[in-house]
């Protein structure tokens, strides 16, 4: 992975790591919610290590945790840990074995290399474009980042901007063959003016030059746009949904 001007933040809270190789992670940049990762390729883990995993989140300072996980029979474990169906969202996936199937960058679009003085505007931009709960602030989108063994994060000029260049973000990862859409956000404001395909177009031939055979993107079954835009792209809705797992931490401190 390479180095990105991504200052650490104040709370040094971030990350457990439990004895299973279940990451635990702050959820979209907060500081109360926990995201648990089971290793990658390691199947889906017990429920006793899911909830010893709990545990140590409770021990850290959190509240509740989620997780998300591939269809409902993965997610038996993880009922069985003590957490909840907490909402669906609709997993898609791209074919990368051909660089001719993939979109291509819009002209007049430039994608280029993180700067220190990017991050207000990403910052910014990630607020204006998503729901309270799911908006990642600088914490969280630096949590994405890190979330795979390779990653990229690009920003978006479209030219003639007020926020000195900066009109969107793109966080992709990398683990094996598979790679993922961690993070895809244009400024309101700057929408339909090709951002969003020049960023996951850039994206995608990233991922399908370092080896990835398919990449995958999630998003709530009510984001009728970003479904549009992602099937034009060339995604296809996977039949299993992606499952959003919550659990509340009260009482397995």
């Amino acid at each position: 992975m390479s180095p990105l001007p991504i200052p650490e933040p104040a709370d040094h809270r971030a990350i457990v790591t439990h004895r299973s190789g279940i990451r635990v992670t702050p959820w979209n940049g907060t500081t109360h919610t926990a995201l648990l990762t089971p290793p990658d390729g390691s199947g889906a883990p017990e429920a006793g290590m899911i909830a010893g995993a709990l545990r140590e989140a409770s021990l850290v300072g959190y509240s509740e945790a989620v997780c998300a996980v591939f269809g409902h029979a993965a997610a038996r474990p993880y009922r069985d840990a003590g957490f909840s169906e907490h909402e669906l969202l609709v997993l898609l996936r791209h074919d990368l074995t051909g660089l001719e199937v993939l979109p291509p960058v819009p002209a007049g679009t430039k994608v280029r290399r993180l700067r220190h003085d990017d991050w207000a505007d990403l910052v910014r931009i990630d607020a204006a474009g998503f729901d309270a709960r799911w908006r990642l602030g600088q914490r969280g989108i630096r949590d994405a980042y890190r979330a795979t063994p390779r990653s990229r994060l690009r920003v978006l000029d479209l030219g003639g901007s007020t926020s000195d260049g900066v009109d969107g973000y793109a966080v992709t990862g990398r683990s094996g063959a598979n790679g993922y859409l961690q993070r895809v956000a244009v400024d309101p404001a700057r929408q339909r003016s090709g951002g969003a395909t020049a960023l996951v177009g850039d994206s995608l031939r990233w991922l399908a030059l370092r080896g990835a055979r398919q990449a995958l993107v999630n998003t709530q079954r009510s984001n009728d746009a970003a479904l549009r835009l992602y099937e034009l792209l060339g995604f296809v809705r996977l039949d299993d949904p992606l499952i959003l797992l919550h659990a509340g931490l009260e009482r397995v401190r």
